[in-house]
């Protein structure tokens, strides 16, 4: 018998493990709620190493309290309405815009990327979604140069 997808991307997320970062910061960012919703998204979330590679102190400055809105608007950037696999950007190049309003570039020529970020453990089902996992974390500046080519 098939296992069943999760019933929502938080849950994928979580039970696929290495993401547990990802999962924490969008609890912290109060944006659980909307993966765990009825809505349908996808989701290119940053692995735990992606994490770990930002700048030091760049992970504990995006947790204080204070920073709840920027960290909000990071994770937004690493959503898009819809679910989607990634055979569906295999071998082409398009654009597309995040949950957040941010140009995502995607290039499905040699592997995928999402601005720059390569998709390192794709297609994650869950009944709400579609998580990829990817090796870098999207920020706002990436997200521009995206804008310009």
């Amino acid at each position: 018998m098939p296992k069943s997808a999760p019933r929502d991307l938080i849950e994928a997320a979580a039970n696929e493990g290495g993401f547990e970062t990802f999962v924490a910061l969008s609890d912290l960012a109060g944006l659980s709620g909307v993966l765990k919703g009825a809505a349908r998204h996808t989701v290119f979330a940053p692995t735990n190493q992606a994490f770990n590679a930002m700048a030091p102190g760049a992970l504990e400055d995006l947790g204080r309290p204070e920073r709840r809105d920027a960290l909000l608007a990071l994770l937004k950037l690493h959503i898009v309405a819809g679910k989607v696999r990634l055979d569906r950007f295999t071998g082409r190049r398009m654009h597309g815009k995040s949950i957040g309003g941010a140009a995502l570039s995607i290039d499905g020529v040699d592997g995928v990327q999402i601005n720059g970020a390569r998709v390192v453990r794709p297609d994650i089902a869950a009944a709400n979604g579609m998580l990829h996992g990817i090796d870098s974390v999207l920020t706002p500046k990436i997200a521009a140069r995206a804008v310009r080519g």
